[in-house]
C-alpha cells in the first residue's frame, strides 16, 4: 500500500525541528514496510530525509495522482493548504486526519497571553484578526467534517481525550458522529524513553532541569522561577532559547543553558538531575513530559486535566497549581517513588504501532 503524508512543514537536513513528530512516526511506518510520500506545502522542491521522499507540491502535480495512494494522512491541517489541496483534489479514497491542538481550536480561549515583553503595540489589533480567522476556520471545518463523515470517507485521531472533547466543543459536531469514526492514541514517544532507564545514582551536577522555549507563555518559565525563588537551596538548570531574563529577573539558584537539547542527548543528560520540572498552561498532550514520566525521572508539572490524563497511573508526578504556585522541593525529592515505573501507556503497542493498524485498516475499507 502507499500513503500520501500532507504536511505543512517536515525537517530537513538545514532545519531537522520542523514537525518533527511527523517524521518520527514515519521511520517507523517504513520499517513496515509500508510505501509513503510527504507532500510538505513548504517545500521549493522535492528532497529525501532520511529515507523519507518529500515533494513540493508542484512536483506532486508533476508525478502524482489520487489514483497513485492508498490513503491520505492529514497532521494538523491548515485552510491555506491541506484544505485547499484536499478540496482541488476530492478525489482521495480515504482521508485520515491525526488532530494535534491549534488547527481545531478557538486559540484566544485557549492559549494564554503572551508575556508583556512579548505583546507589542499591535497586538489587540492581531489579535482580533486571529479571531475572525478562527470564527472562519471552525465554521468551515464545521461543514467540510460533516460532509465527509455522512460520506463515511474520513476518519480521526485524537492524541488525547481532552484534544477530541474540545475539538467537538470548537467544531460544534454531535458526538455521535464520531463513534465509529475515531480513536484515540497518543502521540508515540523517543525509544531511548522506553527501552531504558533513569539511573538515579548517576553523578548530579543540579536538582532540577526544565527543557522549554523560555519566550513562550505556555511553557510557563515564569513558573519554574516562582519555584526556584521558593527553594534557595536547590538548584534550578533551564535549557531553552529566549529573551525572558533580559526581561525578568532571574534568580541566583538558576541557570539558563540556552541551546536545544537533541532526543538522542535528552535520556543521558537526566541522569545528571534530581528531577524536572515541566509546567504547562496549554497541551494537548506534552510529548516530553509523557517521556520524562516514562523515563522514571521524577516530574513536577502542571495540575490540568490534559496532565492528569496523560500521566494517571505514574508515581513519580508531583501536580502543581499554576495560578498558586507552592512546590517544597526537598520534601518532593524525598516522598516521590520512581520503582517500578508502569511503561504500557506509551509503548509502541498503544501508540504508533495501534496508529498504523488503524491507518491500514481504513486505507482498505471500503467507503
Amino acid at each position: 500500500m502507499k500513503i500520501l503524508i500532507l504536511a505543512q512543514e517536515y525537517p530537513s537536513e538545514g532545519n531537522i525541528y520542523r514537525n518533527h513528530y511527523i517524521h518520527t512516526r514515519l521511520r517507523t511506518y517504513l520499517e513496515k514496510n509500508i510505501e509513503l510520500v510527504v507532500l510538505s506545502f513548504s517545500a521549493v522542491s522535492s528532497y529525501n530525509y532520511e529515507k523519507v521522499n518529500v515533494i513540493s507540491e508542484t512536483d506532486y502535480y508533476k508525478n502524482f495522482n489520487a489514483d497513485n495512494f492508498d490513503s491520505v494522512i492529514v497532521h494538523a491541517p491548515n485552510i491555506r493548504n491541506h484544505f485547499r489541496f484536499l478540496i482541488k483534489n476530492r478525489s482521495f479514497r480515504k482521508l485520515l486526519f491525526v488532530i494535534h491542538g491549534h488547527e481545531v481550536l478557538f486559540r484566544s480561549k485557549y492559549y494564554p497571553k503572551p508575556f508583556k515583553f512579548k505583546r507589542w503595540i499591535l497586538f489587540p489589533i492581531t489579535n482580533g484578526f486571529n479571531n475572525i480567522y478562527d470564527l472562519i476556520k471552525l465554521a468551515f471545518l464545521k461543514k467540510y467534517f460533516v460532509k465527509g463523515l455522512n460520506k463515511n470517507n474520513i476518519y480521526f485521531i485524537f492524541v488525547s481525550e481532552w484534544m477530541k472533547k474540545e475539538f467537538l466543543k470548537n467544531v460544534k459536531l454531535e458526538q455521535n458522529l464520531l463513534n465509529e469514526n475515531s480513536e484515540i492514541i497518543p502521540n508515540p514517544i523517543g525509544e531511548n524513553f522506553i527501552y531504558n532507564s533513569y539511573n538515579s545514582s548517576d553523578k548530579k551536577i543540579a536538582d532540577f532541569i526544565t527543557l522549554r522555549p523560555i519566550d513562550r507563555s505556555k511553557h510557563s518559565i515564569d513558573i519554574v522561577v516562582k519555584a526556584a525563588e521558593q527553594n534557595p537551596n536547590f538548584s534550578f538548570h533551564v535549557y531553552g532559547e529566549g529573551d525572558y531574563f533580559k526581561h525578568n529577573l532571574k534568580p541566583k539558584n538558576l541557570k539558563v543553558f540556552p541551546k536545544f537539547i537533541s532526543h538522542s542527548e535528552l535520556s543521558e543528560l537526566l541522569n545528571s538531575y534530581r528531577a524536572a520540572i515541566m509546567p504547562t498552561r496549554l497541551d494537548s498532550q506534552g510529548v516530553m513530559m509523557c517521556e520524562m514520566a516514562m523515563y522514571g525521572i521524577p516530574v513536577v508539572t502542571s495540575n490540568l486535566p490534559i496532565c492528569n490524563e496523560m500521566l494517571e497511573g505514574f508515581n513519580n508526578i508531583f501536580f502543581i497549581d499554576n495560578d498558586d504556585v507552592k512546590f517544597n522541593a526537598e520534601e518532593f525529592i524525598n516522598s516521590i517513588s520512581i520503582k517500578k515505573i508502569n511503561k504500557q501507556k506509551f509503548l509502541p503497542e498503544e501508540t504508533i504501532l495501534k496508529e498504523i493498524e488503524r491507518t491500514i485498516s481504513q486505507a482498505w475499507k471500503k467507503c
